[in-house]
This record gives structure tokens, sequence and C-alpha cells, in this order.
């Protein structure tokens, strides 16, 4: 955030102007959760956001490979998992993180079995 907009004046209570290079803000949580930045400097009132949810934008199986590709963030990384049951079963890596080249990401896996489920996670 800019701070030196000229937009506040004075002096904070340790006698330091506003703006010159700092920052001044509030945090502030609406009713539903929402987190809020209110930058004094430029006089801003900033909503801050997560990382979208990596979801998957197509998968397609062609003789044995499954391909899934799924909404990603540059120069992040993303683990696929798998498990055959949608409703009982542990989730389980499959090998080989992916490192996002651009907004969308993708990986190929071998079809091991007559049904699989995936997801995708982001990882810190």
């Amino acid at each position: 955030m800019p701070g030196s907009a000229a937009a506040t004046a004075g002096f904070d209570i340790d006698g330091i102007p506003y703006g010159r290079g700092r920052a001044d803000i509030r945090l502030g949580v609406d009713s539903e959760g929402e987190l809020y930045v209110l930058s004094k400097s430029d006089g801003m009132l900033r909503r801050l956001l997560g990382a979208p949810s990596p979801d998957l934008v197509s998968i397609s199986v062609t003789n044995g490979l499954v391909s899934l590709s799924w909404r990603s963030i540059p120069a992040h990384n993303y683990r696929l998992q798998s498990r055959t049951s949608m409703v009982s079963g542990t989730w389980t890596d499959v090998p080989g993180d992916v490192i996002a080249a651009g907004q969308i990401a993708s990986k190929n896996v071998a079809a091991t079995a007559a049904f699989s489920f995936y997801r995708v996670s982001m990882l810190p």
C-alpha cells in the first residue's frame, strides 16, 4: 500500500507524520467473517481474499490415461490425490507434485481402477 499518499494529514500518537513510506492500517471483520483493511494513508478500504480453490476444469480418459486440469496460481505447488470410493477410504497422493506454470495446471495419471475419484490441493 502506498505510504506517501496525501489523503491523510497530521501526526500519529507518537508524533510521527502520516505517510512518508509508512502504512497506517486498520483491520476489521464484517458480520459474514470477511476480512477488510483500511489504509489511512490513501483512504482505501480493501477486502482480503484467500487463494482461489483449485477447481477441476476438465477431466478426460484416453487409452487408459486420465488427464486432469485445474485452476491454479502460477509458481504454486499442487498435489493430486485419488481414491476408488467416493464415500470411504483414504486419499492417496499421486506421485509427482505439480508446479503451476500458468492459470491452468494439469497432470496425466494412469487409470489403475474401474472407478477413481480425484482431488487437488494447493501446498503451502
